[in-house]
């Protein structure tokens, strides 16, 4: 019934993609998003949002240069999403092209200068990049708003790293990973 509703089938393609993705089928769920796609063609919104869910399930699946593409092409027609940046941000890290992610947290930084996950997300690119000295006031910004924030302590566990020190690095991830929920639900 849902189909007969669903002008071209969009909407229950999609509920079909989103079902497989929770299943980890992810070429079945690939599929599925690009039918939607293609039915929902012409809706700008539910054609963003389509490219967001499918740049999620891409990065899940560990294709990050797919999910950094279907996050910037979201962004680039929709230039104030600042979720899509984190987001194209986060997969070009997680590919380890710093460079690249370090763009896009600029770009969503430009977009909101407060925004405490592309600044965590620019810090943990930051490090990665061996920037400690363009890293530590950003990092000294977010101990002031999240100090109790599991990431601001693994960042400080990052730099004791890259300083050559791993005292209370230890402490810092156990923590981290007690409290993981809460940074996941912050990035999604």
């Amino acid at each position: 019934r849902l189909k007969a509703r669903d002008h071209g089938g969009a909407r229950y393609l999609h509920s079909d993609a989103e079902v497989k993705w929770k299943k980890r089928d992810f070429a079945a769920s690939e599929a599925a998003f690009k039918a939607a796609l293609e039915a929902g063609r012409g809706d700008k919104a539910t054609t963003l949002r389509l490219h967001f869910r499918l740049g999620l399930m891409l990065h899940e699946a560990g294709r990050y240069a797919d999910a950094e593409s279907e996050f910037a092409g979201v962004a680039k027609f929709e230039p104030g999403n600042i979720a899509a940046l984190v987001w194209q941000g986060r997969a070009a890290a997680d590919a380890t092209r710093y460079a690249e992610a370090r763009q896009a947290y600029d770009a969503a930084l430009r977009l909101d200068k407060n925004h405490l996950v592309a600044m965590t997300d620019r810090v943990r690119c930051l490090i990665a990049l061996g920037d400690l000295k363009a890293a530590s006031p950003e990092l000294d910004w977010l101990r002031e708003r999240a100090p109790t924030d599991a990431w601001v302590r693994v960042l400080d566990g990052m730099v004791d790293v890259r300083k050559g020190s791993k005292a209370g690095l230890e402490d810092r991830s156990e923590e981290h990973s007690l409290n993981s929920s809460h940074t996941v639900m912050s990035y999604a």
